[in-house]
């Protein structure tokens, strides 16, 4: 594996979607659909496909960023992908069980006879525990895909490497997140498909501010080798 550098950025939220919204307008219908089935084929794999298609999902988003012609089979080359996205694919979807199983473990194994209001303030502080330790997670993660479709790294890499460069860069990456999620919340209240619009928007920032950490064609203000 090439050694890769690792950046510092600073850019606002405001830059990053409008920027990102820029480079992919002309490609939006394909991306639409390309995202749309990626959510789809990871939804009905119970997640079991959902780096393989991501990864197809990001190759056709780099290609839109770097301003190049976007075709469908493009996405199809995520599936060429699947054993070296199954590692951070596991980290994504094993958890998120843990959450549902939480509730009747700690039913089980918590006193019966104690108070409702007391049980109920613990189960849900085990929930809190649990969504926060799953959150930080998937941030970590936040480029694993993305290195996997573009630099060619391993799974194992691809977790090192993004957990490194999402640390560096801990305030730009939670504050993209952050919008992301509210633009999610906004379109699933359009008739809970709305998600399927803001999709190419958001992903599409998340790989905008992956190029601005890991390609050389920006000024630096910090780095660090991996």
């Amino acid at each position: 594996m090439e050694s890769l550098r690792i950046r510092k950025v600073e850019i606002s939220v405001t830059d990053c979607y409008k920027k990102s919204w820029d480079s992919i307008k002309k490609h939006y219908w394909i991306l639409f659909i390309v995202t749309f089935l990626a959510l789809v084929i990871a939804q009905m794999s119970l997640g079991i496909l959902l780096g393989a298609v991501f990864c197809g999902a990001f190759v056709c988003i780099l290609q839109a960023l770097k301003g190049e012609n976007v075709v469908f089979e493009d996405f199809l080359k995520g599936f060429r992908l699947f054993f070296p996205s199954f590692l951070p694919t596991v980290l994504f979807i094993l958890p998120v069980p843990i959450v549902g199983i939480a509730v009747p473990f700690a039913m089980i194994f918590f006193d019966s006879n104690s108070d409702l209001s007391y049980l109920l303030l613990k189960i849900f502080v085990i929930e809190f525990a649990l969504v926060f330790i799953i959150v930080c997670l998937h941030t970590l993660l936040t480029f694993s895909f993305l290195l996997i479709a573009d630099k060619g790294v391993s799974g194992w890499q691809s977790i090192l490497i993004s957990s490194k460069a999402v640390w560096q860069n801990l305030n730009v990456v939670v504050k993209i997140f952050l919008a992301g999620f509210v633009l999610a919340i906004i379109g699933n209240l359009a008739f809970c498909v709305g998600i399927y619009f803001v999709m190419p928007l958001i992903l599409t920032s998340i790989a905008f501010i992956y190029k601005e950490i890991f390609y050389e064609n920006r000024t630096e203000t910090d780095s660090s080798r991996f």
